[in-house]
């Protein structure tokens, strides 16, 4: 949208050619005074008057005309300097001289004011009445023209027009030789030099301040400023022309007054409709040129918005990917630990299968296999913990997720499961021993998000981490606060001063050089935030760092999570197992077999939907991730065929298991690897009526 200003917009360069005028011609007031002392001083008679016929300028008149022309010339200084001021005090000298001169016509006595200057000289001749009255008027003026106020600019712009008028009026009548135009009743007249000194002085006074008042629609850049500067001009100038050529021609006999008159008044409908038509011309050219301009600004705003909304587009996809690559980058650092831990998780199963295939006496010792299984288990179950934490680390929050109950403690100790590799492998491989301690307390639940607040804990534990590069200690704490559940992260390192403390929550501010983004503090401060929490820190350069996070406790339906500690067992069922895997699908056969199951096995989607249409099934297992049909479309056309069929679908790459629904077609959802309990949990949980 283009916006239009209401409002009178100045130009600067017209304001400054103004006051430059403003400024001359009041220098050629000052010198046209002194030219008449001179001529007086002198007894020059071409100086004190235009002609040997006409009336002489009065001394004193000159006099004001030099104080007044001063005064504008100080006026138009910088406001409230000593210039100013003494401007101020010859506008009053100006008015006094008028109102003194005005006061001795009304009331005669001896002594005259305008008869102090050249009295041998003067002959008689005074001050006019119309002159003392016009320095009257521009002393108010000039006085008036120190107030900034609209009004009285207004007011004092008023006063001026009035001098211009009455000289102009003395100007017409000198040249139409009307006396009465010039001379008040039977006192003397305004001398033509005087009318002059009036016109200029009048301009003059005008110039000098356009800001305000009537002249400042002559400075503005609106169409109407343009249209006043081009006629005001030719409407004073022209007729005053027209009026003494078609009086010339009277006198000299070329027509009579009827024939004078009527050519006075075609001659100026013609020339001021000429005036018009080519004022509206330039008028109607700048106007196109405004509209044009108007709509390429326009069409710039159009294409400025767009590249705003296109920019805003990509740094929204640049922050997403500044969030991820920070989750990456807190990932890589444990990948060392991590992989230490899946190796160590790993040994004990090749091991002992191993020494189970190429030992086989070890088969024969019962009690030692059974040892041995047991490792092995142990050893699966931990690895598979280790995937289960990264899962859940990388896990993004879905929209519109609402805020569940969360054992924070349970988050607690799964953080300090994840980040172990970091503050206890790594750091032990660089030289240093850094100790997690654990004081917790029975807490009620937070509400929140599992993923988020484990991002959290594990932000602010690598965090603390960092800043032990020599080894130390790092405390955990949690307490209960009225409805608020208080988490405390303490590590005696190195610390932060001040000025790092105030920004450190900022995002991309980081002290790691190249290592850090400065997006894991300003990540740990939005989650808090989003969780309508509260975070706290105190840290001192070189005596540690204590993060302090307050989130409010959520009320829980004990009713709604209430669960039943012996489960119903199950009748035997007819499964169909579909997964493209065979090692995994075997053992997962195996398990429903032991439970009294008996299962058909497909090993695509397409076979498991070919196989569902041709037979009758209890329940169907399937997989996720398989070529041609993945499980959770198989799962969608079996519901289009058997729309109460229950069916569970398990995968290693997914994680529904935290949603508060699960995607359309799927009754239950399990994670890999499949342990016997959970396998049977959640038949249980598909199947309440067996």
């Amino acid at each position: 949208m283009i916006l239009v200003m209401t409002t009178l917009s100045p130009n600067r360069h017209l304001v400054s050619c103004a006051k430059s005028a403003s400024r001359i011609l009041s220098l050629c007031i000052i010198l046209l005074g002194i030219l008449v002392l001179v001529g007086w001083s002198i007894n020059y008679e071409t100086l004190k008057r235009i002609s040997l016929e006409l009336v002489a300028m009065n001394p004193l008149t000159a006099i004001a005309f030099v104080i007044s022309g001063t005064s504008v010339l100080l006026l138009s200084c910088e406001s409230n300097s000593i210039f100013h001021r003494l401007g101020w005090v010859l506008a009053s000298v100006t008015m006094t001289i008028g109102l003194l001169r005005l006061f001795e016509y009304m009331i005669p006595f001896g002594f005259r004011v305008d008869q102090i200057l050249f009295r041998e000289k003067l002959a008689g001749n005074v001050m006019a009445p119309n002159t003392a009255f016009c320095f009257l008027l521009i002393g108010l003026s000039l006085i008036s023209a120190l107030y900034r106020n609209d009004k009285i600019q207004y007011l004092s712009q008023s006063l001026v027009i009035s001098v211009f008028l009455i000289s102009l009026l003395a100007l017409v009548g000198y040249g139409y030789r009307i006396q009465t135009f010039y001379k008040v009743s039977l006192y003397i007249p305004m001398a033509l030099n005087t009318a002059i000194a009036f016109s200029l002085l009048s301009i003059s006074v005008l110039t000098m301040r356009t800001e305000n008042g009537f002249t400042k629609i002559f400075v503005s850049d609106t169409a109407g400023g343009f249209m006043a500067r081009r006629l005001l001009p030719a409407i004073i100038i022209i007729p005053l022309i027209l009026g003494e050529l078609r009086l010339m021609g009277e006198f000299a006999g070329f027509y009579t007054t009827e024939f004078g008159v009527s050519l006075f008044a075609i001659s100026t409908i013609v020339i001021f409709f000429i005036l018009v038509w080519w004022t509206a011309r330039i008028i109607n050219r700048t106007d196109v040129k405004r509209r044009q301009a108007e709509e390429a600004l326009k069409k710039m705003f159009d294409e400025l918005e767009l590249r705003v909304q296109e920019r805003t587009a990509e740094l929204k996809q640049a922050q997403h990917q500044l969030v991820q690559q920070e989750r990456l980058r807190a990932l890589g650092e444990m990948a060392g630990g991590i992989a230490h831990d899946f190796n160590n998780s790993l040994s004990p199963i090749l091991g002992y299968t191993e020494l189970m295939l190429t030992a086989p006496d070890i088969l024969s010792d019962t009690v030692q296999m059974m040892n041995n299984l047991k490792t092995i288990n142990t050893a699966a179950k931990d690895a598979a913990k280790t995937v289960s934490l990264l899962r859940k680390f990388s896990r993004p929050r879905e929209k519109n997720e609402d805020l569940n109950p969360v054992d924070l403690n349970k988050l607690v100790l799964e953080a300090v499961a994840f980040t172990q590799p970091k503050w206890k492998t790594q750091a032990r491989i660089h030289g240093s021993e850094i100790n997690i301690q654990t004081d917790l307390e029975q807490i009620p639940a937070v509400g929140g998000n599992e993923s988020e607040l484990r991002e959290v804990l594990t932000n602010l534990i690598f965090n603390a981490i960092d800043a032990l590069p020599k080894g130390g200690t790092i405390q955990l704490s949690t307490h209960s606060l009225d409805e608020h559940v208080l988490l405390e992260i303490i590590d005696n390192g190195i610390g932060m001063t001040e000025d790092i403390r105030r920004r450190c929550l900022e995002p991309f501010f980081t002290t790691k050089g190249e290592q850090g983004t400065g997006l894991g503090l300003s990540m740990v401060y939005g989650i808090i935030q989003r969780h309508n929490g509260t975070i706290n820190i105190q840290s001192e350069a070189g005596n540690g760092t204590t993060f302090s996070i307050s989130l409010p406790v959520q009320k829980i339906d004990q009713e709604n999570t209430a669960k039943n500690t012996k489960p119903p067992q199950t009748r035997p069922l007819h499964v169909l197992f579909v997964d493209d895997d065979a090692l995994a699908r075997n053992v997962i056969v195996e398990y429903l077999k032991r439970d009294g199951h008996t299962v058909e096995i497909a090993t695509n989607g397409i076979e498991g939907l070919n196989k569902f249409c041709a037979g009758e099934f209890s329940l169907v297992i399937t997989d996720q991730a398989m070529p041609g049909m993945t499980g959770d479309k198989l799962a969608l056309e079996i519901k289009k065929i058997a729309p109460q069929q229950p069916i569970i679908l398990f995968s290693g790459t997914l994680d529904l298991s935290n949603l508060n629904k699960l995607p359309e077609g799927i009754d239950a959802f399990v994670n890999k690897p499949l342990t016997l309990d959970k396998l049977r949990q959640t038949i249980i949980k598909v199947m309440p009526a067996c």
